[in-house]
C-alpha cells in the first residue's frame, strides 16, 4: 500500500537546492569539486560521487525536514511513498543541475 505524508510537499527544486545546500555544508571545497568531476565524467546515470564522500542520502532526509516534509510513517514503520519519491527526483535534479 502506497503511503503520503499528510503534508504539503515542496518543488523537487526547493528539495534539491536545500540538498546541495547541506552538502556544501558537509563537504569541503575540493571534495565538491571532486563529486562534480567525478559526475561529470560518469557514465552510468543513477551514479552521483556526493556518495564518495558523505551519506548523501542522510543529507537528502535532512534537505525534506528541513522543509517541513513528514518523511516516515510511523505506523507503517518505513518511508512516505512520496516522500522517497520527492527525495529520488530532487537528488537526480540536483546531479544534473548543481552537481555536474
Amino acid at each position: 500500500m502506497k503511503t503520503k505524508t499528510k503534508t504539503k510537499l515542496p518543488t523537487d527544486r526547493a528539495a534539491a537546492i536545500r540538498f546541495v545546500q547541506i552538502l556544501r555544508q558537509w563537504l569541503t571545497d575540493d571534495e565538491l569539486k571532486q563529486v562534480i568531476l567525478r559526475n561529470r565524467a560518469e557514465t552510468l546515470p543513477d551514479v552521483c560521487h556526493s556518495h564518495d564522500f558523505c551519506d548523501a542520502n542522510m543529507a537528502l532526509h535532512d534537505a525534506l525536514i528541513d522543509l517541513d516534509v513528514e518523511v516516515f510513517d510511523e505506523e507503517a514503520g518505513t518511508m512516505h511513498d512520496d516522500a522517497l519519491d520527492l527525495m529520488n527526483r530532487a537528488h537526480a535534479l540536483a546531479k544534473k543541475d548543481y552537481l555536474s
